[in-house]
């Protein structure tokens, strides 16, 4: 009911292996993620500093809060989140997005000629197989840990809507979700051909 905080202070450890590598000499601070933001306001001012951004906070927040009922917590988060996310970007002298929705959503608060899109590329030659391998073994894999928001409610949206179809067309199949769940969360999405791995090397 309350939507995900990144902006917690980073470990001290984690601070302690980048001033290291800081002070042997960089050219370029490269931050991803919002967890990464405040990175940003310590990074040395004299170094080019970039942010790549996977996913814009305030838009997941509203659109959290949009599916959730609005409290004045939530109201308050949203408002306090957005303003550390658009003052946390300021730091940086380039911010690349992945598409031209992300881009609008950041241009009121950042110089356009800091904001860059850079789309993931999909191969032109990718095509649909209409026979499956022989030697395909019907695992199939989700990546992601539950600790990111929508990666449940990813795979709450696979289970309920496209797992069904693909057990009635290749009833073997398997769903191997790699990364870390709780218990609680893998015994509520139990399914057939479902496999939890936890973390694997």
């Amino acid at each position: 009911s309350v939507p995900y905080y990144p902006f917690n202070p980073l470990p001290q450890k984690f601070i302690r292996a980048l001033e290291e590598e800081l002070l042997a000499g960089v050219d370029l601070c490269q931050a991803e993620f919002a967890e990464m933001l405040p990175l940003g306001a310590w990074f040395p001012k004299q170094l080019p500093k970039l942010f790549i951004h996977h996913q814009i906070q305030f838009v997941y927040v509203q659109r959290f809060l949009d599916t959730h009922q609005r409290t004045g917590f939530t109201n308050y988060l949203e408002a306090v989140m957005r303003s550390q996310e658009e003052a946390y970007l300021q730091k940086f002298d380039g911010v690349i997005v992945f598409s031209d929705e992300d881009w609008r959503a950041l241009a009121p608060c950042i110089s356009p000629s800091k904001l860059f899109t850079s789309p993931f590329p999909i191969p032109a030659d990718v095509g649909i197989a209409n026979d499956i391998s022989a030697r395909y073994d019907g695992r199939f894999l989700f990546v992601a840990s539950e600790e990111h928001q929508p990666n449940r409610d990813a795979l709450e949206w696979l289970l309920k809507k496209i797992w069904p179809e693909i057990l009635r067309q290749l009833p073997s199949a398997r769903l191997v979700v790699i990364g870390k769940w709780s218990a609680t969360t893998q015994q509520e999405l139990s399914a057939p051909g479902l496999q939890f791995s936890g973390d694997v090397k």
